[in-house]
C-alpha cells in the first residue's frame, strides 16, 4: 500500500473507518463460533490474523504516519522487505 501524498477527503475517511468497523465485526463473529476443538480454534486464529493484518495495513496505510509498517510488513512480517537480499547470485 503506497503512502499518500494528499490526505484523505471526508468520504475517503469515511470508507476506510467503515471497511476498519467490519473486519473488526468480522474477526469478532470468527472468534465467537471458534469452538473449544483445537482444529476449528486454529483455523478461527489464524483468520482472525489474517483479518488484523488487513485492519493493521489499511490504518497505518493511511494514517500519514508509520505506525508498524506497510502493508507488506503486515502480512508477511517485519523482515520481508530484506528477506533475500542476503543471498549471492552468480
Amino acid at each position: 500500500m503506497a503512502k499518500r501524498e494528499q490526505p484523505l477527503n471526508a468520504e475517503q475517511l469515511r470508507l476506510v473507518l467503515q471497511t476498519v468497523a467490519l473486519r473488526a465485526e468480522t474477526a469478532r463473529q470468527v472468534l465467537s463460533h471458534a469452538g473449544v476443538d483445537e482444529g476449528p480454534r486454529t483455523a478461527a486464529i489464524d483468520a482472525v490474523d489474517a483479518i488484523l493484518a488487513g485492519i493493521g495495513a489499511i490504518a497505518d496505510g493511511h494514517s500519514g504516519a508509520i505506525a508498524i509498517g506497510d502493508a507488506d510488513h503486515w502480512n508477511f512480517g517485519p523482515n520481508f522487505a530484506d528477506a533475500g537480499k542476503e543471498v549471492q547470485h552468480g
